[in-house]
């Protein structure tokens, strides 16, 4: 009924096809499920987008927590600046 070879990856729907139970036995339906994991363990296609993804989400929290910072020290600054201006006398 079904054929493992026949089924790829890259087809959106053949990696729901799963064979039923009754038609084909547990132990096959259980190969089939086997051997579909351990393809899908062995594929390696999206780790590195997955690292980039990570890589570039550590980098975008640091940029906004050391921003925060700036915008901090900044805000500080200014108000002693204009603290300043305001006890100048002439």
């Amino acid at each position: 009924m079904f054929s493992e070879d026949s089924l790829t990856l890259q087809d959106s729907e053949s990696w729901m096809f799963l064979p039923h139970p009754a038609e084909n036995g547990f132990r096959a339906t259980m190969k089939f499920l086997t051997s579909r994991l351990r393809k899908l363990v062995a594929d390696q296609r999206g780790g590195v987008f997955v690292e980039y993804l990570i890589l570039l989400t550590l980098i975008g929290i640091g940029a906004i927590a050391g921003l925060a910072t700036v915008r901090g020290a900044l805000l500080n600054e200014l108000i002693d600046l204009a603290d300043a201006i305001a006890h100048i006398q002439i």
